[in-house]
């Protein structure tokens, strides 16, 4: 589904729902460089909504496990990001993963998603109350490692990207509403799961870079704090 609410993000960017006339500005076919770091599910998704397929389209629209905004620059859609995969337990939203796609390599490197991750993890986080969000990077793309981390994600270790070969990094985002010894637990949880081990610095530097994103977007982006 799309998320109802707009949101300016300081800059040039405007998150809002996409009407399906939006996709005609996109170019088909999709450039490998914005794939190739993709699950498979995703390529499709965004493979056929650069082909202006209307399934794909009213697919975003009606699955509830999934929970975007258009990414616009001066009206112009250029890339997706939210929430997919959204998990439950007894009836609770309690995670999912994050995914930001940007459509176009012409708009690589304009920090589209440094600079909207924290806005997502805020509507995550404070409107949906999910306990984490995770997110696989692969090891060469370095460009979107070092955005999850300026946003308050943490390395939990190695593993492939879901669906593929790729090598990567399986990296997560707490809720600080679950408090720092909590989360520190669930890090290290899955950490094992992965035989990995977890630097309590790294969980102290992404859960103070998470409370201090959502508190600036809050206040100064969404109005609410």
């Amino acid at each position: 589904m799309f998320i109802q609410r707009s949101v300016s993000v300081p800059g040039d960017l405007e998150l809002h729902k996409i009407a399906y006339s939006d996709l005609a500005v996109l170019a088909s076919p999709v450039h490998q460089n914005v794939t190739r770091f993709l699950t498979p599910k995703l390529v499709k998704l965004v493979e056929d909504l650069c082909a202006s397929n209307l399934d794909a389209y009213n697919q975003l629209l009606n699955d509830e496990d999934n929970a975007f905004w258009g990414v616009f620059i001066d009206g112009r859609l250029v890339a997706i990001t939210g929430l997919f995969s959204i998990e439950k337990e007894k009836g609770r939203e309690v995670s999912s993963r994050g995914f930001c796609g940007v459509f176009d390599p012409n708009n690589f490197g304009l920090g589209i998603a440094s600079r909207t991750m924290p806005v997502r993890s805020w509507h995550g986080f404070i409107e949906r109350k999910l306990d984490f969000i995770s997110s696989y990077v692969a090891a060469e793309n370095a460009r979107s490692l070092r955005a999850v981390a300026k946003t308050g994600y943490m390395i939990i270790g190695t593993a492939n990207v879901p669906g593929t070969s790729i090598n990567g990094m399986k990296l997560c985002q707490y809720n600080p509403a679950l408090g720092y010894d909590a989360i520190y637990k669930l890090a290290v949880q899955e950490a094992y799961k992965l035989g990995q081990q977890i630097n309590p610095q790294q969980v102290r530097d992404a859960y103070n870079i998470t409370v201090s994103q959502l508190d600036f977007v809050g206040t100064e982006i969404i109005g609410e704090n």
